[in-house]
């Protein structure tokens, strides 16, 4: 055999064994595993944008109703206050509508604690079917400071299945600073203008007297209590006219 060939081969195998201890400390190292780890999940991420995108939106995704909503009214869109701002429902704020309705204050208004979007948007769409129909008088309320969509509160026609005509609610992040009494300042003022009527009553349950001493602040009276089986289960509050006229 010739010696240059053996010598060769022998330098080889020497080379190629270095290369495998080499290989072997790389692939054991820590490091070099994490940051492996970390291209491997890079590219996973990638090859998933460019074959599912919806799930990676890039902009926010317009929300899509089939209901053809009109005003039945000359109410304003905005009612601008000092702290807040009230404007009329609209579809493309049902996605925020329903991020900021937290479980916290979803348990007065009887919502299901962790609903669905789907479940939201069909609330809401029937909300603007009875608004188009004339019975209740809704606004959403926006923070002046950040303008985001913090609450709602709306005024339902009378209805003896659900007496209670006040509604609302305000994220919990926002509690506070006089936020609701003056929505509530702002609603009243502008559902007076056009309803011509004495009062309105509003429900509260016996266990939420943070609801109930808001609306106490905000110049609703209590007036009477609601009974189930001989129990007293809401406070019954009203809201009356300030106008001369319906003085009480």
């Amino acid at each position: 055999m010739d010696p240059e060939l053996t010598s060769g081969s022998k330098k080889y195998k020497q080379s190629g064994g270095k290369f495998m201890e080499f290989l072997n400390k790389i692939l054991k190292s820590k490091k070099i595993r994490f940051f492996t780890a970390i291209a491997a999940v890079t590219a996973i991420a990638v090859a998933a944008y460019f074959y599912f995108p919806n799930f990676f939106p890039t902009q926010p995704q317009q929300v899509t109703t089939t209901f053809q909503f009109s005003r039945p009214d000359n109410r304003p869109d905005e009612i601008k206050g000092e702290i807040v701002t009230l404007k009329r429902l609209h579809p493309e704020y049902f996605m925020v509508y329903h991020k900021m309705i937290s479980p916290t204050v979803r348990k007065p208004l009887y919502w299901p604690a962790h609903g669905s979007f789907s479940w939201t948007k069909k609330q809401l769409t029937k909300e603007l079917k009875k608004e188009a129909a004339g019975l209740t008088f809704l606004y959403t309320i926006f923070d002046n400071n950040d303008d985001k969509l913090i609450g709602a509160l709306g005024i339902r026609e009378k209805n003896p299945k659900d007496p209670g005509q006040f509604y609302c609610w305000l994220n919990e992040n926002y509690w506070g600073g006089g936020r609701i009494r003056e929505a509530i300042k702002l609603v009243t003022r502008e559902y007076f203008k056009i309803k011509k009527v004495p009062s309105f009553t509003a429900h509260v349950e016996m266990w939420n007297l943070r609801s109930y001493y808001a609306l106490k602040k905000a110049e609703f009276k209590l007036v009477d209590f609601y009974y189930e089986n001989g129990e007293k289960t809401r406070y019954i509050l009203e809201f009356y006219n300030p106008g001369k006229s319906y003085e009480k």
